[in-house]
């Protein structure tokens, strides 16, 4: 008896099309959100450190966010369960 012997496959081929489209939908809305997000997001970052009032509290906020993203990279690559 093999493992797929009772599963019927026509379930698959029946839901393919939502699947695929909706799935390619939700994908590329996804992306579309996250690049916009990303710009939006990283623009008003480069913008608070290129800013004069580079001593107000918020504006603080910019260098220690973006060396936190810096870090964060190597922090991953030198965890010990990466280690391989």
């Amino acid at each position: 008896m093999t493992m797929l012997g009772n599963f019927d496959f026509d379930v698959i081929r029946r839901a393919l099309p939502y699947l695929f489209f909706e799935g390619m939908r939700f994908t590329l809305t996804l992306t579309a959100l996250a690049a916009l997000g990303g710009l939006v997001f990283g623009t008003l970052i480069a913008l608070m450190r290129l800013s004069a009032m580079s001593r107000a509290p918020v504006f603080m906020f910019a260098p220690a966010l973006t060396s936190a993203f810096l870090r964060s990279s190597l922090l991953c690559q030198s965890w010990p369960g990466s280690w391989r």
